[in-house]
């Protein structure tokens, strides 16, 4: 079960992957066109910087869950090598255990904040903020499940481990 779970997670992992990277694209191109259009044509798209700010938060929030099983956010790594192993995979469960916690806080509350913008619009694009606000609960889910795999996926002895 644990195996299916892991192959379900590496391919929504792949679909955030590809997703992050097409707004990091779509992203640096809409900066550029700005920068051009301020610069050579005297005008720009009013639009454009809100689209771009909110891409990037989306990425943020898309990349966060992937970031988790390539071990890219900030961890004490450098404590916890020092400990035996049964003790490292002890307090790697524990920590993963409250990262679910409080991805669920923010599950919660990113639910919460979607409910409550339903009638506000933003102020450039003019589409609802719940639109906007909807990757906060999508990205703590996302966290959810990559911890959830972390959290049931066997640990692997290491040579950087303390016996």
């Amino acid at each position: 079960a644990s195996i299916m779970y892991h192959s379900f997670v590496l391919k929504i992992n792949k679909v955030c992957e590809l997703l992050a990277m097409a707004f990091l694209i779509i992203m640096i191109a809409i900066v550029f066109f700005q920068i051009i259009g301020r610069e050579l044509l005297q005008t720009s798209v009013p639009w454009f910087e809100e689209l771009a700010k909110y891409l990037l938060v989306w990425t943020t929030f898309i990349a966060s869950g992937y970031a988790y099983q390539k071990v890219a956010h900030l961890n004490v790594e450098a404590f916890i090598k020092k400990l035996s192993f049964s003790n490292y995979r002890l307090v790697k469960r524990i920590i993963y255990i409250i990262c679910i916690s409080f991805a669920f806080i923010i599950l919660i509350y990113g639910y919460q904040l979607v409910a409550k913008s339903v009638n506000s619009t933003t102020p450039g694009m003019g589409i609802s903020m719940s639109i906007v606000y909807s990757i906060i609960p999508i990205g703590a889910l996302l966290q959810i499940i990559n911890l959830i795999d972390l959290l049931i996926k066997p640990e692997e002895k290491t040579s950087e481990v303390g016996e």
